[in-house]
């Protein structure tokens, strides 16, 4: 059983604690300082998201995808359900593959699961021939375990911050209790999913598509290339801003030489997901000092979780393209690691050279039983870490006399400098490196944005929140 936390429970909640813990999940002790909860074992250890597999076997027949609402669930905002349908009829029939999918995520299917297999089948074997042999994952995400807490969080903060306004009944009619800042669809899985379909980029392993009670994630039968090439493809990409940071001399080395089994990938993102959801989910891992349950808390590292995926899902659909953004991107990585807490240390571990190659090894060790997950997560976080090594030695070389990585202090200062030159340099630690800019003639390695996706995976394989 995981660890007991004591709640507030506001007086003006609209049932009593017990029955709620009921619907949760949750244990309830009574104590002298207050009652306290526990998360079932049960619940504990059930997978948040959940995955089933369907082969696209490009079977014949006519399209049977329903296209009932908007991919945003937005119903009050969809005035004409036939112009709806023609959009996504005109993407479908588009001759180019990136257009045809968008046509499939504006819609989604109402037919249950069990006609899944022959409703995707069928869509995907006539209007998508490219997909024929791939996987498409049926994804789900556990309503108790997930959406129900983070509902209760919500509704237990806005309970104990603004008692003025009535909670409202903790229940799954809350339709923002699984959505965040970034969440496009109902339940949230979705998000969640999006930086593994881009993790080999300029190689694209997969696509999200909404459901009603979830999403589809659509595996293709290999890695797919997009772009093609690094060259401006329009003439506003003439106009895109530049840090100075050195160009890639090839996307070559990016791209996957061998096969890769996504399917697999994706399976072992979503067990190491599930461990890492399942501590967050837990009451327990969002006590203060006193042992108080923290809604705030929560709700604020399941926002901080969400920000960070999307802050690495833009800088790998950013390779080789825009360093700008992968640049800016990665200093927002940085500071969202660096206050989420669970062990994976702060801004100065975060970019400390020896640091980062015990830890690389760490991930080698940890992936060594994974052969789909090895192929995709360790080149790009192998090449994160050289660049970071490169980049230390190349503003101050270690002291062989002493074997000291004086190095490591440098590159902390400098990359302090750069990040804060994006607040504006005001006070403090602001200006206290402002110095390391000078006369410093390094340019950026390409790849060290590439530091955020090893940390995204130290995160999955390694986060812990139980030692607070």
């Amino acid at each position: 059983m995981s660890k007991w936390a004591r709640i507030d429970w506001p007086g003006n909640w609209p049932r009593p604690l017990r029955e709620v813990a009921k619907d949760l999940g949750w244990h309830v002790r009574t104590r002298p300082d207050g009652p306290q909860i526990c998360l079932d074992e049960e619940y504990r250890h059930r997978p948040v998201v959940a995955l089933r597999p369907i082969i696209v076997k490009g079977e014949s027949g006519s399209p049977r995808l329903e296209l009932s609402q908007l991919a945003n669930w937005d119903q009050d905002a969809v005035t004409n359900w036939g112009e709806l349908r023609h959009q996504v009829q005109r993407f479908a029939e588009s001759e180019t593959l990136p257009a045809r999918l968008y046509g499939l995520g504006l819609g989604f299917t109402t037919a249950p699961a069990l006609e899944l297999p022959k409703v995707v089948g069928d869509f995907l074997g006539s209007r998508l021939p490219e997909l024929v042999g791939g996987t498409v994952l049926l994804v789900e995400a556990e309503i108790r375990v997930y959406y129900m807490q983070l509902t209760v969080a919500k509704l237990l903060y806005r309970a104990t911050h603004l008692p003025h306004l009535f909670p409202g009944e903790p229940n799954g009619r809350h339709v923002d209790g699984g959505r965040g800042l970034d969440s496009h669809d109902l339940l949230g899985g979705g998000l969640f999913l999006q930086p593994a379909a881009a993790a080999m980029s300029p190689m694209q392993l997969g696509f999200v598509a909404g459901r009603v009670a979830g999403c589809l994630f659509l595996c293709y039968p290999r890695p797919m290339r997009s772009p093609e090439n690094a060259l401006p493809r329009t003439l506003a990409e003439l106009l895109q801003p530049h840090y100075f940071v050195r160009p890639p001399a090839r996307l070559e080395p990016l791209v996957a030489r061998q096969a890769v089994d996504i399917p697999g990938f994706i399976f072992w993102w979503v067990e190491r997901l599930n461990g890492l959801l399942g501590q967050l989910l837990n009451p327990a891992t969002h006590c203060g000092r006193d042992g108080i349950f923290s809604p705030a808390v929560m709700i604020a590292r399941f926002v901080s979780l969400e920000r960070l995926l999307s802050c690495v899902q833009g800088i790998l659909v950013e390779t080789a393209q825009n360093d700008f953004v992968r640049m800016s991107l990665l200093f927002d990585v940085l500071d969202l690691l660096d206050n989420i807490g669970g062990g994976l240390g702060g801004w100065n571990q975060l970019i400390n050279g020896k640091h980062a190659q015990g830890e690389l090894e760490r991930l080698n060790t940890t992936l060594a039983g994974s052969k789909a997950a090895r192929d995709v997560v360790l080149p790009r976080c192998e090449r994160g870490v050289a660049a970071l090594l490169e980049l230390r030695d190349t503003l101050l070389p270690d002291d062989r006399s002493t074997g000291q990585l004086s190095g490591d202090s440098e590159l902390y200062k400098m990359l302090r400098a750069l990040r804060n030159a994006g607040h504006g340099l005001a006070g403090g630690d602001g200006l206290k490196h402002l110095h390391t800019l000078m006369g410093k003639g390094a340019q950026i390695p390409p790849d060290l944005p590439d530091l955020a996706w090893f940390h995204l995976m130290r995160a999955l394989c390694f986060a812990d929140w139980s030692r607070g």
